[in-house]
């Protein structure tokens, strides 16, 4: 318990000796501390302090930015006090920045209020003009931070379209339906149906002939190669089988072939002895 009483009482005396050694300065005016010395000095330029103060430090001045401007300079003893100018708005508290918002509109550093049939949607915009809309007419009028919304389509406009529509959906069924007396008919010059296109029907019925004339010349093909190759084997045949099967005709038609021969050639060889 002794203890605790003399910690206490080293803490107040230290205490005491510090606030005795401590310099307080003037507002607008800050310590100097130099070993084993210490003064007050005026704060440097863009910086003050408003009060008495023990600190070696002072603060920094506000500068007014975008859209403001000093309505009180500082000094080195007060901050400086910023407004916004005409036609803008605080971006921060105390003014040090502005905004030209929304609905109006700047131009060459000045803000003001958007004219009628303009508009404006974000910060520190010019103004742009409302959409014109003569034909279709104006479905939403605009104000100062909207643009007008037209029209997509008149009614009018959607009634003269729709007959022709029909008219060109239709069009097919007349020329398709009359289809086998097609080459009769003379179509007539009021008729609508001249501009319009062949109907896609009349495609599938080609790719078949293209298939029937492709499986006609095939078949002309392999025919012809049947043909080359019964004359090149005709022509490839040996003479000795030839000669065989003579034979075989003859010696069936007469039978004494070579008695015939052997005694022609004695008749021959006695004619020609003297």
């Amino acid at each position: 318990m002794v203890l605790c009483n003399l910690l206490v009482l080293l803490l107040t005396f230290n205490e005491l000796v510090i606030d005795l050694d401590a310099l307080t300065c003037p507002k607008g005016q800050r310590v100097r501390d130099v070993p084993g010395w210490k003064s007050c000095e005026t704060c440097p330029d863009g910086s003050y302090w408003p009060t008495e103060n023990t600190s070696q430090k002072c603060k920094g001045c506000t500068q007014c930015l975008e859209g403001s401007y000093a309505k009180v300079l500082c000094s080195k003893e007060r901050d400086a006090e910023c407004q916004c100018r005409e036609g803008f708005v605080p971006r921060f508290k105390n003014s040090a920045m502005c905004k030209c918002q929304p609905g109006f509109g700047l131009t060459n550093g000045a803000c003001s209020k958007c004219k009628e049939g303009y508009f404006s949607t974000k910060d520190n915009s010019p103004c742009q003009k409302w959409n014109d809309c003569p034909a279709t007419g104006v479905k939403k009028p605009g104000n100062s931070t909207s643009d007008a919304i037209c029209n997509k389509e008149s009614s009018s406009i959607q009634q003269r379209t729709t007959p022709s529509t029909s008219m060109r959906k239709t069009a097919p069924t007349h020329i398709t339906s009359p289809r086998p007396h097609e080459g009769n008919q003379t179509p007539k010059p009021d008729s609508p149906t001249t501009t319009t296109s062949p109907p896609p029907q009349k495609v599938p019925p080609a790719s078949h002939s293209s298939n029937y004339i492709g499986l006609v010349l095939l078949c002309l093909g392999v025919a012809g190669l049947l043909v080359w190759t019964a004359i090149t084997c005709k022509m490839h045949v040996p003479p000795c089988c030839q000669k065989k099967t003579m034979q075989t005709k003859d010696s069936l038609c007469r039978r004494p072939v070579e008695e015939s021969g052997d005694s022609s050639e004695t008749s021959v060889k006695l004619n020609l002895e003297p």
